[in-house]
């Protein structure tokens, strides 16, 4: 989902844009699904129930967590085509530096990827450059000592499907 209404419209209304207090995913506006932006930033719960981002603090939080990631695929569905990426950088972090979606030159693309790279606590090999196009996953990791604090994965855009 995606509106021009507060950044975090989705936290708390569903598809249908009805209050929800489990809200649903959602991509900021200014990023651009179907071309796709240099960024696609995208957000939701981590719901107890498994619904949403809960399989993503479930991944971090796993001892599996570095062979997981390099089989690990995921696909954002849009209705022209399938996006399918697969994780080059995960960590932590309490700051919004990660959720830029646009970017003034080619270096100051690959300055940023080199940036979230350094980050990752998990190992990757995949290689990027300054036409690669990523999305980023972020949920709350519902941290008691930072209320800020969020899991957030990047991800490499590998291959793309279009619908006939």
């Amino acid at each position: 989902m995606q509106t021009p209404h507060a950044p975090d419209y989705y936290l708390e209304r569903n598809f249908d844009r009805e209050k929800s207090s489990r809200g649903c995913l959602y991509a900021r506006e200014e990023c651009d699904l179907e071309t796709p932006s240099d960024n696609v930033t995208i957000y939701g719960h981590k719901m107890t129930n498994g619904t949403m981002f809960r399989s993503l603090r479930n991944w971090f939080e796993s001892a599996n967590r570095n062979s997981t990631a390099e089989t690990m695929r995921i696909e954002i569905y849009t209705e022209d085509a399938l996006y399918i990426y697969k994780p080059f950088s995960g960590y932590r972090s309490d700051g919004t530096d990660f959720t830029k979606t646009s970017f003034q030159s080619y270096a100051s693309f690959v300055e940023y990827l080199d940036m979230i790279r350094s980050r990752s606590i998990i190992p990757c090999s995949l290689p990027y450059d300054s036409s690669s196009k990523i999305a980023t996953l972020v949920t709350c990791t519902n941290s008691y000592t930072n209320s800020k604090e969020r899991y957030v994965l990047h991800c490499l855009l590998t291959q793309v499907v279009k619908y006939n």
